[in-house]
């Protein structure tokens, strides 16, 4: 065998184990790879149950799919009530909490933010019989700014507390009619302008629902019924 013969013989050789050497790096590598994707799927087969048997912190239990902790809904998930409700969302420790959309038994429905079991932030409320309310909430009530609408096409939008309309909103009704004004625990209650539907206009104060106060009524035909002091709704002659 010729030198020449001689080199490409050892050439061949170290290729050949460089060529080894590379595959069982790669399949090294690939077993990690095996290795971490197994430890993955077995943290996510104990975080993550189907059709689970839960009962929540009020007793009332049903069927849970979705991440747990502590055998406890939590993170994502949905829980099918034996009472007929549903909620599809995010969980803290067993509580609704974060963003869901809940369904009831009498067809109505929720779809926004939650804290601890109660509709707190923003969200839609759609009731069985049509009416709908999308706007801010707090501790499960109306609270904060907001519009809620009715089947016969009636409106208000403005401001709400402890789930009534209180602050400045306005209110436009089915038949046409119109105020806009301070509101309080959902009554007219101070400044504000009611435009009935058969053109009558009255623009002053309120008190508990009522013209109360300094204000000034016009007649549909434009004439003034009254401009000065009222008292419940009767005006105040001198």
């Amino acid at each position: 065998m010729t030198a020449v013969e001689i080199g490409r013989s050892e050439k061949v050789k170290q290729l050949r184990a460089d060529a080894t050497n590379h595959l069982q790096e790669l399949l090294t590598i690939k077993n990690e790879e095996v290795l971490m994707i197994e430890e993955q799927l077995a943290l996510l087969s104990k975080d993550h149950v189907k059709n689970l048997e839960v009962v929540d912190p009020y007793g009332d239990s049903g069927e849970y799919s979705g991440q747990i902790n502590d055998d406890k809904p939590h993170g994502k998930g949905t829980m099918n009530y034996k009472d007929g409700r549903t909620y599809v969302g995010e969980w803290n420790n067993a509580r609704w909490n974060g963003h869901g959309k809940a369904t009831f038994l009498n067809g109505d429905t929720y779809d926004g933010e939650y804290q601890n079991d109660q509709r707190h932030g923003k969200g839609i409320y759609y009731w069985g019989d049509g009416r709908v309310y999308n706007g801010d909430f707090f501790s499960d009530k109306r609270h904060g700014k907001g519009l809620y609408t009715w089947v016969d096409g009636a409106k208000y939008e403005g401001t709400f507390a402890d789930g009534l309309h209180d602050g400045f909103g306005k209110y436009e009704f089915a038949d046409g009619s119109v105020y806009t004004g301070s509101w309080h625990e959902g009554q007219y209650h101070g400044k504000g302008k009611c435009q009935w539907s058969d053109g009558r206009v009255y623009n002053g104060s309120w008190h508990h629902g009522q013209a109360h106060g300094r204000g000034r009524e016009v007649n549909p035909d434009g004439t003034v019924r009254h401009d000065g002091d009222w008292s419940y709704d009767r005006p105040v002659r001198k």
